[in-house]
């Protein structure tokens, strides 16, 4: 899938990013790694996600199906508040850390949805040979 294709590498360019203290660039890179696994599973549940709104409204609805309402605080709470620093630059570099952290958090989240929901639609094409 190329959304986890680009998860991955905006994942990696925000460590860099992160090691270089430009917590801006690396909230915002790191809230396109996690609304790239979004749109992922988005794409698997047959949901088309093209604004921002519509990608928050799906993840709270996977989190609440899920019964996992920390994956809803990290993203919707979190991760998110990442992507309004990058415009705003609200969080001090003291608390970045917390944020951040909790983002990566949330994108391990999403990739452990992300495996199993693939290993359900594998398992159901399989079946139907």
């Amino acid at each position: 899938m190329p959304e986890v294709k680009n998860a991955e590498k905006y994942l990696a360019n925000a460590d860099a990013l992160l090691a270089k203290k430009d917590y801006a660039n690396a909230g915002e890179m790191l809230w396109g790694a996690i609304a790239e696994l979004i749109k992922a599973l988005g794409m698997i549940c047959e949901k088309n996600l093209p604004k921002h709104g519509i990608l928050i409204d799906f993840i709270k609805k996977v989190a609440i199906s899920l019964r996992d309402e920390e994956l809803r605080r990290l993203v919707v709470e979190r991760a998110q508040a990442l992507h309004a620093n990058f415009y705003e630059k609200f969080i001090e570099a003291e608390d970045f850390p917390a944020y951040y952290n909790d983002a990566r958090k949330a994108y391990k989240k999403l990739c452990e949805v992300l495996e199993k929901e693939i290993k359900a639609v594998g398992c159901k094409l399989h079946s139907t040979h």
